[in-house]
């Protein structure tokens, strides 16, 4: 599923995902489009098939089917946090730049966090090498591995915890998937605004 970009000056590999022919990466490219859009309970290989003005049996020429599909999407979306991160802490090397930069990628594909967040992909015991990628931002900035991680959970915790402050527990059954739009009022956003500070000053 995903590549290795070899480095030669001793910093880990890069993972790369972006090794489709050009017209897998197409089905990819429209598959998060709708994930973006309304979420992952809104994809069939029917509907992305529409979306690319083609009949179904000539999708599943290049995908064998939705599970393939999954776990594309979940690269796209480990790969996009990990280059937001990464290059946050290229330009500012500190906890609030960090943090800053993994709430604003979780808020701006928040459907996209939420797959991550619900599946076995990201494996606290075991992490993936796209999963290790993003987990080493937070070690180099911490400058140690017991506190990297600990600032990881505290950020995935919290965001976590802000993309369900609006959503009940009706619109949970009702749907696997909320709205990509979901707000906190103002009170509420302010309180979370100081939370995320007081981590940064925390991990700084």
């Amino acid at each position: 599923m995903t590549g290795i970009i070899d480095q030669n000056d001793g910093a880990p590999a890069l993972p790369n995902v972006h090794e489709h022919s050009p017209r897998m990466q197409k089905i990819v490219n429209e598959a998060r489009a709708m994930l973006r859009e309304s979420g992952w309970s809104s994809i069939s290989m029917r509907r992305l098939a529409a979306r690319l003005d083609v009949k179904a049996p000539s999708l599943y020429k290049h995908i064998s089917g939705k599970e393939e599909l999954l776990q594309m999407l979940l690269a796209e979306s480990l790969y996009s946090l990990g280059q937001r991160i990464h290059a946050a802490i290229d330009d500012e090397p500190t906890a609030s730049a960090l943090l800053n930069a993994y709430r604003q990628a979780v808020l701006d594909d928040p459907h996209g966090y939420r797959l991550m967040s619900r599946t076995k992909f990201v494996n606290m015991a075991s992490p993936s090498t796209l999963d290790a990628w993003i987990r080493e931002a937070f070690i180099k900035v911490a400058g140690e591995e017991a506190k990297g991680l600990a600032m990881w959970a505290f950020a995935h915790g919290l965001v976590t915890a802000e993309l369900v402050q609006d959503v009940s527990p009706a619109d949970e059954e009702s749907s696997s998937e909320t709205s990509a739009a979901q707000t906190i009022d103002p009170e509420k956003a302010e309180a979370v605004d100081g939370i995320w500070a007081a981590g940064a000053k925390a991990f700084d």
